[in-house]
């Protein structure tokens, strides 16, 4: 949620009265100006074609030029496609973006969660939506499990959709300005003890024949398909003015059996026990991000400083330092880096074995098939090597305000996290080592 304050709208009016579901392409349009990333914008707009679905099936609601039932089947394909937020059964509405066409495309489309090209569609008076219509749609939420995470992202996005029709298409007033949102639960995230997550980052590189047990490994990495959800690592944005690479030249390649060690020749073997030690040598050293790190290019390198230039949310540049082991993953990788590159590699830093830019469900994959080699240590993904690098420094005396800036936060209060499960192990190390705890 970190970006919901970008998300307001520009000033100036328009006369004509907006309409669901024309006024969300241009809403969507709005946020790619903001740039707002393509994850948010995602998300977003398939909220804000949730609740139009939602409206759509309200008492004595009948949508503008159809019948009842014409416009409920309309407002059905904005909001009905899959919410990998955790929406159960709620009808969230965050689109992937499985056709090819790109996240970004959005008019015509389903890829930004805009609405289909379907023959009956509710078309809904904005203006018509009162707040006692949001607070029904809040309910049916609660009542099919949301999770308050996803409430509370669905209320940011209705709030900003509504903010973004009074400023710039003329609506009177925003009835989501009323709504609050729901206390987040206090979970801490799962962390590595040291130990565990050196010998996690310390697994790949081993080699093929050596103590790991890659070669008895029976579980197969996930097949990705190229454009889904979840796969794009790339840096690259279609927003005009990018001053990044072709999207083209590096887009990320689907994880498959060929990029586990124990399924390839001694050769590719090797290339690859030499990329994977240095992607998980990266994420524990500079605590990123998995897109973060998928989109880095071997530019990005400060070889002589051991610094990485990571562009992070919003487009943000920031500066982060790697140490001693991840340096020596990272120049072992870069030497063997040649037998999986192509023409379409471009300057990228992680690539798969077809010379494509690693997408982050590979990431995800290889570091839960090597987390599972210490089957003593609890099940974590890329994101929990950023939690346990945060709270490890934490831990060691690293100052907040620091780790805020190497993690890239733009609020304290998203880093404050880390000295409560510091707290926590602090009183789990008490209860055990104290003869009166």
């Amino acid at each position: 949620m970190e970006e919901a304050e970008a998300l307001t709208a520009y000033p100036g009016t328009v006369t004509t009265t907006p309409r669901f579901p024309e006024v969300v392409d241009d809403y969507a349009d709005h946020l790619r100006a903001r740039d707002v990333s393509a994850h948010t914008r995602r998300a977003y707009v398939g909220d804000v074609g949730d609740f139009f679905a939602h409206a759509a099936h309200l008492p004595g609601r009948i949508a503008s030029g159809e019948s009842s039932d014409g416009g409920a089947a309309g407002a059905r394909t904005a909001g009905t496609r899959a919410d990998g937020a955790g929406t159960k059964g709620a009808g969230g509405a965050v689109a992937d973006d499985a056709s090819g066409t790109g996240a970004d495309h959005v008019a015509g489309t389903e890829a930004d969660g805009a609405v289909g090209t379907g023959t009956s569609q509710a078309r809904i008076a904005v203006a018509d939506i009162s707040l006692d219509d949001l607070r029904s749609w809040l309910i049916a939420l609660d009542d099919a499990g949301a999770a308050k995470s996803t409430v509370a992202r669905k209320i940011a996005a209705v709030k900003s959709f509504f903010g973004y029709c009074v400023s710039v298409r003329g609506l009177p007033a925003n009835p989501a300005a009323r709504l609050r949102t729901p206390k987040k639960d206090s979970r801490l995230p799962t962390v590595l003890k040291p130990q565990q997550a050196a010998n996690l980052v310390s697994a790949g590189s081993r080699d093929a024949t050596g103590s790991t047990a890659e070669s008895r490994m029976t579980k197969k990495p996930v097949v990705d398909v190229p454009g889904s959800a979840g796969s794009s690592g790339r840096r690259v944005r279609d927003e005009p003015g990018s001053h990044r690479r072709n999207a083209e030249h590096a887009g990320p390649e689907p994880a498959r059996t060929g990029d586990d060690p124990a399924s390839v020749d001694d050769g590719t073997a090797e290339a690859l026990h030499a990329r994977d030690s240095a992607v998980l040598e990266m994420l524990y050293a500079t605590a990123v991000r998995v897109s973060e790190l998928c989109g880095l290019d071997r530019s990005d390198i400060d070889h002589q400083r051991s610094m990485i230039t990571v562009l992070g949310k919003g487009n943000k540049e920031r500066r982060v330092p790697f140490g001693g082991p991840a340096r020596d993953a990272l120049e072992r990788w870069l030497r063997l880096r040649e037998r999986f590159a192509t023409a379409r590699s471009g300057d990228a830093l992680f690539l798969g074995v077809r010379g494509g830019r690693i997408g982050a469900r590979q990431v995800r994959e290889l570091v839960h098939r090597y987390g599972a080699l210490n089957p003593e240590a609890p099940d974590i993904g890329p994101h929990g090597l950023r939690h346990s690098a945060a709270t490890h420094m934490l831990d060691n005396g690293a100052d907040l305000r620091q780790i805020q800036e190497l993690l890239g936060h733009s609020t304290l209060s998203s880093t404050q996290i880390y000295t409560h499960v510091s707290m926590q192990r602090l009183q789990e190390t008490y209860r055990q080592a104290h003869p009166r705890a």
